[in-house]
């Protein structure tokens, strides 16, 4: 194990990978983050991105994050994001070049704006926006994999049906909690 790893990986790293891209030059690289309950923890560092270039699954719950560090979408290999419980005010993050993205998860934070990304990519099966103040784009959605819809309670009308063409998969919907004008 490298001696500076210490410190990045005491920092929620849950799966150190330090012999992911190359055998024999080790790293301090991780493919889980888990920080739960850190009331302190406000950002994460812009340096997060370069290094654990390898995060496969984020989890960070309860905190009081606002914003997201730049470059996020260069962590190609996510598989699973959860931010929620935060205080989070944008999801600016380009999940096209996340192609392996299953699930995300956003609920209760201060959302008001989400990527036009996320409304059209083709892997995620699992979306909750729950409890923030997100809007509907206004061009088409077309998620081909989802199942599972939570947009509850985040106060916005919705003009349009949300049917078969936009998710065809889908399964699971959480309307409440808003204006409905055309009823799914």
């Amino acid at each position: 194990q490298p001696a500076e790893c210490d410190e990045m990986w005491s920092k929620g790293c849950e799966n150190k990978i330090p012999f992911c891209t190359k055998v024999f030059t080790p790293s301090c690289n991780c493919a889980s983050l888990k920080i739960e309950n850190n009331k302190s923890l406000v950002t994460l560092p812009d340096s997060l991105v370069d290094d654990m270039r390898d995060l496969r699954k984020v989890f960070i719950r309860n905190c009081n994050l606002t914003a997201l560090p730049p470059r996020m979408e260069t962590l190609t290999e996510m598989v699973d994001f959860e931010v929620s419980f935060n205080r989070l005010q944008r999801f600016d993050v380009d999940v096209s070049k996340w192609e392996k993205l299953n699930k995300l998860l956003l609920m209760y934070n201060d959302i008001s704006f989400v990527h036009d990304a996320v409304w059209k990519h083709l892997e995620i099966t699992g979306l909750g926006l729950d409890n923030n103040t997100v809007m509907l784009p206004l061009d088409r959605i077309y998620m081909p994999s989802l199942t599972f819809l939570n947009i509850a309670d985040n106060n916005m009308t919705i003009r349009s049906a949300i049917g078969k063409d936009s998710f065809p998969l889908l399964t699971h919907l959480y309307i409440n909690g808003n204006s409905i004008e055309v009823f799914p």
